[in-house]
């Protein structure tokens, strides 16, 4: 008969994609479960957005190229869908610290 010994981790590490997000209120809840960048609200965003902005100016000012994961077309979608949402939360805070915050009460980021 072995004797098993118990393991007490020191750390974890959280990995996902870090492109998604949650909303959080002022006094931390979390508002509403997070979109995946793969959600349908997005499909169009990058399409609205560039009536907006054009590809070349949003490249200059955010460095990115106009993708269907990148975090900005989420949150037009967003403002778009559930505006409520966007403009009540305290903050808007990514996947890996989320999880983070949810598994310690520790707000931070990266």
């Amino acid at each position: 008969m072995s004797v098993s010994k118990k393991v007490v981790p020191k750390s974890i590490g959280i990995a996902t994609r870090g492109v998604d997000y949650g909303l959080l209120s002022s006094g931390g809840t979390l508002m509403g479960l997070p979109y995946t960048y793969r959600d349908l609200r997005t499909q169009k965003a990058i399409t609205e957005f560039e009536q907006l902005i054009q590809k070349r100016n949003l490249y200059q000012l955010t460095g990115n190229l106009p993708a269907p994961n990148n975090t900005l077309f989420q949150f037009y979608a967003s403002q778009k869908y559930v505006p409520e949402l966007i403009n009540t939360a305290s903050d808007l805070v990514f996947m890996p610290d989320l999880i983070a915050n949810l598994l310690t009460d520790k707000r931070s980021t990266e």
